[in-house]
C-alpha cells in the first residue's frame, strides 16, 4: 500500500509540475509529505512494552536480525572508513578490513 501510494504521489507531483507548479514548491511538498508519512508510520507502529522495543518481541527470526546487523555494518560510514584505512595504512590496512 505504501509503495502504491508513493508512486501515486510522485505521479501527482509530475502532473502538478506540468500544470506549472514551481519546482521549489514541489520540493517542499515532497519533503513535507515524505516526513509526514514516516511520522504516521512511526505513530502507528509504536509499542508500549519495553520487551517489544528492543528485539520486536522476539518475533524476528535470527537470520533477518543478522541481515539487519550486517546491513548496518555495511553503511556508507564503514566504506568511507575502509577507504581511509587503506589510504593511511596501505596493505596493512587491508588486513585490518578483512579481519
Amino acid at each position: 500500500m505504501y509503495t502504491g501510494a508513493f508512486i501515486g504521489f510522485v505521479i501527482l507531483l509530475g502532473i502538478a509540475e506540468v500544470m506549472g507548479l514551481p519546482k521549489i514548491w514541489i520540493g517542499y511538498l515532497f519533503m513535507a509529505v515524505t516526513i509526514g508519512i514516516y511520522a504516521v508510520i512511526g505513530i502507528i507502529s509504536r509499542t508500549a512494552k519495553i520487551s517489544e522495543y528492543y528485539v520486536a518481541g522476539r518475533s524476528i527470526p535470527p537470520v533477518f536480525n543478522g541481515m539487519a546487523t550486517g546491513s548496518d555494518w555495511m553503511s556508507a560510514a564503514t566504506f568511507i572508513g575502509m577507504a581511509g584505512t587503506i589510504y593511511g595504512l596501505g596493505y596493512d590496512g587491508l588486513a585490518y578490513i578483512m579481519g
